[in-house]
């Protein structure tokens, strides 16, 4: 079985540290699950579903076909997808996720991500525009949030006369 890509692991650090470790990347291979319900979900996996609804401030779903979530279009289901839909939503989720041991997939837009037919038996974190604040800090800094969408991003720092970005029109 071909691999499905890349899932994210984060650092078991402070909970507000949300930045990945790149020493605990790891590549997800689809293997068959042995307890399942009707949905195809693990009774696990519907256990931290729950959990996750209580935490305010995200959007859970399961059994969530990824094909929506991509470009390609192509893609199987995930066990479950949560949107936070404030950042302390997201990090008042991290601590149970991370205690799950269930594998993590970090997905913005979805673009240039190839999903297998077998899904996603973990957590899909889909960073969207609740997290895509951007803000100027004078004198020279930028601040983007995992959910900006680059054109906004350009946008801004056009707007502030900023120069140093214009290479990244085309992305």
């Amino acid at each position: 079985t071909a691999a499905m890509g890349w899932a994210w692991r984060f650092s078991k650090a402070a909970p507000s540290s949300l930045s990945a470790s790149t020493n605990a990347i790891r590549i997800w291979v689809p293997q068959a699950s042995t307890s399942c319900n009707s949905s195809g979900m693990t009774s696990a996996a519907a256990s931290l579903a729950a959990e996750l609804e209580r935490v305010g401030g995200l959007k859970v779903r399961t059994d969530v076909p990824l094909g929506r979530l991509t470009t390609f279009k192509i893609g199987g289901p995930a066990a479950l997808v949560i949107t936070p839909e404030t950042e302390d939503g997201l990090v008042a989720a991290m601590p149970r996720i991370l205690e799950s041991g269930r594998p993590v997939l970090v997905l913005g837009n979805g673009s240039n991500v190839l999903v297998s037919d077998a899904g996603f038996d973990g957590v899909v974190i889909r960073i969207g525009s609740a997290l895509g604040v951007i803000e100027t800090e004078p004198p020279d800094r930028l601040r983007a949030g995992a959910g900006a969408m680059w054109s906004r991003v350009l946008r801004h720092v056009a707007t502030e006369g900023w120069t140093g970005l214009e290479f990244g029109a085309g992305i």
